[in-house]
C-alpha cells in the first residue's frame, strides 16, 4: 500500500481536520463537470446544479469545499430561492430532511470510481 503525507496537522483524523476547517480545497473542473450530469441525490431528477458541502467545517465567509466534496442537487434541493434548498432552510434542517451530505458526497465519489472517473 501506497503512504501519503497527510494535509493536515498529525494527531487529527480526516473527519477532525475537515471540521476544524483545515483540509485545504481542491479545484477540479473536470469532477464538478462529471457530478453536474448525475442525477439529484434527492429526487433521481435532472437538471441539476454542483453542491459544494457547507456546515461540517466548510462553513465561512468567503470559503467554499473542495470539488471532490459535492453533490448532484436539483435546484429545488439547492438554491436559496425554493423552501426545500438547503441555502434556504440551512445545512441542519435540509439533513433533517433530505440525509446526511457526508453521506451524499461519498456515494458521488464512489459513482466516479465505479464509472473510472477517478482511479484508486
Amino acid at each position: 500500500m501506497k503512504t501519503i503525507d497527510l494535509l493536515y496537522p498529525p494527531g487529527l483524523t480526516f473527519w477532525q481536520a475537515l471540521q476544524k476547517g483545515m483540509v485545504p480545497q481542491v479545484k477540479c473542473p473536470a469532477y464538478l463537470q462529471f457530478v453536474s450530469t448525475l442525477p439529484c441525490c434527492v429526487s433521481g431528477r435532472r437538471p441539476v446544479t454542483v453542491h459544494h458541502m457547507v456546515g461540517h467545517g466548510q462553513e465561512g465567509q468567503g470559503t467554499k469545499a473542495s470539488d471532490f466534496l459535492t453533490i448532484p442537487l436539483a435546484p429545488e434541493y439547492h438554491l436559496p430561492n425554493y423552501p426545500e434548498g438547503i441555502h434556504a432552510i440551512g445545512y441542519r434542517e435540509w439533513e433533517k430532511r433530505h440525509g446526511d451530505q457526508m453521506v451524499f458526497v461519498a456515494q458521488t465519489l464512489l459513482e466516479a470510481v465505479y464509472r473510472g472517473v477517478l482511479k484508486i
